[in-house]
């Protein structure tokens, strides 16, 4: 029992290491797009936003995750809010880069135009997953 225990909170934490580096490249790129980044400020600004979120998932989220995958009531009150509201926002990023890519593929986006629409986007995922976050937490 106690191997299997071991076998989830590993699994757990290997999965939230990939995830933050997933979104670590992602956000970088993002950057990368909006500013130039030289190929030393690459490397500082990939290591802090990769240890940023690294610390985030292992300080508010895996605590929950493990205490679901082994059976254990989750503490709530130990999810800060604004780590949940930029769980929202980078997940708001990755949905509206997903959209915004598929829009560009109909439509022929370019300048401010694009930029508008990429903010229009952005702003329509992040509140109305804000909203819904919001909800669940009154709930509990």
């Amino acid at each position: 029992m106690r191997v299997r225990d071991f076998l989830k909170v590993l699994m757990s934490d290997l999965l939230a290491v990939i995830v933050c580096v997933l979104y670590t490249v992602f956000l970088v790129g993002l950057i990368e797009e909006v500013v130039d980044l030289g190929e030393g400020v690459y490397w500082v600004v990939l290591s802090v936003v990769f240890t940023s979120l690294l610390f985030l998932n292992f300080r508010y989220y895996s605590p929950s995750l493990i205490a679901i995958s082994l059976g254990r009531p989750v503490d709530v009150e130990r999810h800060s809010v604004g780590a949940v509201y930029i769980g929202v926002f980078i997940g708001s990023l990755l949905v509206a880069a997903i959209i915004f890519q598929e829009v560009g593929k109909v439509f022929c986006l370019e300048g401010l135009f694009s930029f508008v629409v990429s903010l229009a986007i952005f702003i329509m995922v992040f509140v109305s997953l804000g909203l819904y976050v919001r909800r669940l937490r009154r709930k509990d």
